[in-house]
Order: structure tokens, then sequence, then C-alpha cells
């Protein structure tokens, strides 16, 4: 928040499950109630962004035996050729920050944020992330 502007343009930025696996998502107070429901746990307890980066943390930390949890497969989340986990998410994550950049100027712009273009928005990173790890990863 800005000095002067509206406390509804609050903004917190949310990484579930792994960090090196997971992508920042933006939420706002005027959002009230709703949330993106990727961060939303289900009956399991874990919310999909957060399953996507555990399943992905294993590709990190391969071994399972003895102290093994301790050894980070490093080329997994980055190396020469640019396919680490973390490598592959930045594009995915800079899409994120751009979108909410561009409505958060529109939102300053117009010295409100209302509660209906948050929700659009979160529609829209539901479906981007969603569709991102799918089509990158297949989770």
């Amino acid at each position: 928040m800005k000095e002067g502007e509206s406390p509804d343009l609050t903004t917190l930025w949310t990484i579930l499950g792994f960090q090196l696996c997971s992508v920042a998502i933006p939420t706002w107070v005027a959002g009230g109630d709703h949330i993106p429901s990727i961060l939303v746990a289900d009956s399991t307890g874990n919310a999909p962004l957060c399953k996507n980066a555990l399943a992905l943390k294993k590709q990190c930390f391969p071994i399972e035996r003895g102290s093994g949890y301790k050894y980070l497969n490093i080329t997994a989340v980055v190396n020469k050729e640019e396919t680490g986990i973390l490598q592959v998410l930045r594009p995915v994550e800079n899409d994120i920050l751009s979108e909410s950049k561009s409505r958060m100027k529109n939102w300053r712009a117009k010295g409100k944020i209302n509660e209906e273009e948050v929700k659009e928005f979160y529609k829209w990173v539901n479906n981007f992330v969603s569709d991102k790890y799918s089509e990158l990863f297949e989770l």
C-alpha cells in the first residue's frame, strides 16, 4: 500500500508448498471472503497449489532412505539447460506479477478496488496456474 491510498489495496503475496516449486499469488483485502481456489485447502488439508509444489519437491529430494531428505538435487531446481523447476516456473510467476501489477495500476488510477474485479483476477489466476502446472509438469 502506498501512502494515502485505500487499505483495500494492501496485497498479501502467498507461496504455498515448497517455495522452489511454487509461485507467488497475490490476494487483497477487497476480495472479502474470496481467495483463489488454488490457495484453499481441501479435505486432505492441502490446497491445489501446495499439492503441486509438494509433488515437484519429490524431484528435488529424490533420496528417501537414511539421511536422503538432507540432499538437494540442485539440477532439478536449476541447471545449465534452464529446465530446472525454478527456471521453468519463473515465467509463470512473472506473468502473474505482470497481470497483478497492471490491475493494481488500474485500481490506483480509479482510486478504488472492487470485489468483483478481484474475483475476476482470482478466476484468471486459478485457471492460469492450474493450466501451467498441467502443461509444464503434467500435474
